[in-house]
């Protein structure tokens, strides 16, 4: 005699397989199924936060009146060291930076403040002294402000 499945039990035991955990699309990390329209929405959603973002950072870099690029440092001796770096000034203003000079544990151990004036170019090389506390190991520009005229 051949027995065959009881179907009450072939029942059972997929129901026992469904309440074991969640279904093996849900596991695999499917995305989640949305419709064209909401599809739609999300990816225009995505592409209006990308372009306001490009936006603001576009019109934050406009703004600025003076960059700055930090082009070297020589440290002298123990007493001080020589900064480098380049100004760029963009409007008539003239403009001060703040640099300073840091130990081998990033502690700063000395910081000028260096006026750029706008009348010996848009474009500057700039090369300072810091008088420093004990010996410095590195310098950089904390950062450049336009002046009030």
């Amino acid at each position: 005699m051949s027995s065959a499945p009881d179907p009450s039990s072939t029942h059972d035991d997929a129901r026992m397989r469904e309440a074991d955990g969640p279904l093996e699309s849900e596991r695999s990390g499917a995305l989640p199924q949305l419709s064209r329209k909401g599809w739609a929405w999300t990816i225009a959603g995505l592409v209006a936060l990308v372009g306001a973002v490009a936006t603001y950072a576009f019109a934050a870099a406009q703004a600025e009146s003076v960059r700055w690029r930090e082009v070297g440092f020589d440290v002298i001796d123990d007493s001080q060291i020589e900064a480098t770096f380049d100004a760029f000034l963009y409007t008539d203003a003239d403009a001060e930076c703040l640099v300073r000079a840091l130990n081998e544990s990033y502690t700063e151990v000395g910081v000028v403040t260096v006026h750029v004036a706008r009348a010996d170019g848009a474009e500057q090389r700039i090369e300072t002294l810091i008088a420093t506390t004990e010996r410095a190991t590195t310098a950089t520009v904390v950062g450049c402000t336009a002046l009030e005229d």
